[in-house]
């Protein structure tokens, strides 16, 4: 608890307040620092309702459809997970003088928690965008298995010809098995990203329960190893030359620079205050005024959060257009108009 306690290594308190005239630190214990956080939370919370409103599927003939090429679930996830995690850091760093000793571990817990499940949110996004944006594996094709698509050959002539097209615009795995699905899901890269994140809430668990060297060691070990998958994803979709099948070199710099800046929130803000040495003496606390180095630090995460975004935006758009066109076609080739 002691690496992660902002009583053991305080944090800047920005700004003071002879500077805004007001007695801020009577209500926040950090002020630009829960207040930045309470930024990301609130910027990645509008995201995750965007992404999930207009991002995530397309509309053909007055029907959601959502096929893989454009689905966004997995960015919503994140999104989501950043968004309760930074949030819960604005309300610890906010109180933290306050809280009782177990409430505070509480919240120290959590974020880290969460910060695990955003982590494979995001190794599920870019796995996504691996799989189904990009020309090292097929495209999204295959025409959606359902139940209706099941009940087809029993139907009458006519009948049939509109119930298969009509299954296209149901969602797919509407008629698989949950035997199947668990069964290519334990069988899947995404079991591993999965395995990893376990691992690290184990170790994260018996860290707080248990404490030791021996535990901080296994702890930061996990949590570096879970960020391997994301390395190798982005490496992957990086290297991908052909641009009529993933994203151009826009789209590749913008979630690059995205990934880098996402880096920051790895660490925890008390670490970063050591880095920084923004709590020492021989340092100014608030060299920008009304925020200190630690601050502009988690502001470039915000700005990942902003670019991350903008990436899920231009691969939408770039993949609509031709996620409809896909789904009439293979409409217009299910209907046999000689049964009529």
């Amino acid at each position: 608890m002691e690496h992660f306690d902002p009583a053991v290594v305080p944090l800047p308190s920005c700004p003071s307040d002879d500077v805004v005239g007001v007695a801020l630190s009577a209500y926040l214990a950090y002020p630009s620092v829960s207040i930045v956080y309470a930024v990301v939370a609130l910027l990645s919370a509008v995201f995750a309702l965007v992404a999930l409103v207009k991002y995530n599927a397309v509309e053909v003939y007055n029907v959601k459809v959502r096929k893989a090429s454009i689905s966004n679930s997995y960015w919503i996830a994140y999104f989501a997970s950043v968004a309760i995690r930074s949030a819960v850091d604005a309300a610890e760093y906010a109180l933290a003088p306050r809280l009782a000793a177990p409430v505070l571990e509480a919240l120290v817990v959590s974020s880290l928690a969460l910060n695990v499940g955003s982590l494979l949110a995001l190794a599920l996004a870019l796995n996504h965008q691996r799989r189904h944006r990009s020309s090292f594996a097929p495209r999204d094709t295959e025409r959606a298995p359902s139940a209706l698509a099941g009940n087809a050959a029993a139907a009458a002539p006519r009948d049939r010809a509109v119930t298969e097209a009509s299954a296209l615009l149901v969602p797919a795995g509407a008629g698989v098995p949950l035997v199947e699905r668990v069964r290519g899901a334990v069988a899947s890269v995404e079991a591993v990203f999965l395995v990893l994140a376990l691992a690290v809430m184990a170790a994260l668990a018996v860290l707080f329960s248990v404490g030791g060297d021996a535990a901080w060691v296994a702890w930061l070990v996990l949590y570096g190893v879970q960020r391997l998958p994301i390395v190798v994803l982005l490496t992957i979709i990086l290297i991908n030359r052909n641009e009529s099948e993933g994203p151009g070199p826009l789209n590749k710099l913008i979630v690059l620079s995205a990934a880098l800046l996402a880096l920051v929130n790895d660490l925890p803000v008390t670490v970063w205050a050591e880095i920084l040495a923004a709590s020492r003496d021989s340092v100014p606390r608030c060299v920008f005024v009304v925020a200190s180095w630690v601050d502009a630090v988690h502001l470039a995460y915000a700005l990942g959060q902003i670019l991350f975004f903008l990436f899920l935006k231009r691969e939408f758009d770039r993949n609509k257009e031709e996620c409809i066109w896909r789904i009439v076609s293979e409409q217009r080739e299910q209907f046999d108009f000689r049964d009529f």
